[in-house]
């Protein structure tokens, strides 16, 4: 995979969370807009660039649920919270299928949560 570079941001529209750059040499704006009925799913790859812009309904939220499927090669550097350092490999895991090359390391559990991102100031909670 790619882990892109980040960088902090001081736009309130969006969670606190470092904001990744250097996509180059795809534009920043632009795209194609997914519109999608209230109560539909998108599912898209990783690899797709991609972005949430503010909600401007006055009365809804939106809500996500984010699920990586992955290699059983692949390091998990995730931090949700900013709370863990991201070269660590944070393995809250649960192989399905196949063999751990990397079972001798052990796992960690309840690492990861849900969790709601902090209210940027809306009626309705976190920012992205």
């Amino acid at each position: 995979g790619v882990l892109y570079p980040m960088k902090a941001h001081s736009d309130d529209r969006f969670d606190p969370a470092g904001e990744s750059y250097g996509f180059e040499p795809y534009d920043r704006e632009g795209g194609d807009p997914v519109e999608i009925k209230a109560g539909s799913v998108v599912f898209f790859n990783g690899y797709t660039l991609h972005r949430s812009l503010p909600n401007r309904s006055p009365d809804s939220f939106r809500r996500s649920l984010v699920i990586h499927y992955m290699s059983a090669e692949s390091l998990l550097p995730w931090d949700c919270d900013q709370t863990i350092t991201l070269t660590q490999d944070n393995r809250d895991v649960i192989v399905v299928a196949g063999m751990d090359p990397y079972k001798d390391k052990g796992y960690v559990t309840n690492n990861t949560f849900p969790f709601v991102r902090p209210d940027k100031g809306s009626s309705h909670g976190g920012g992205a």
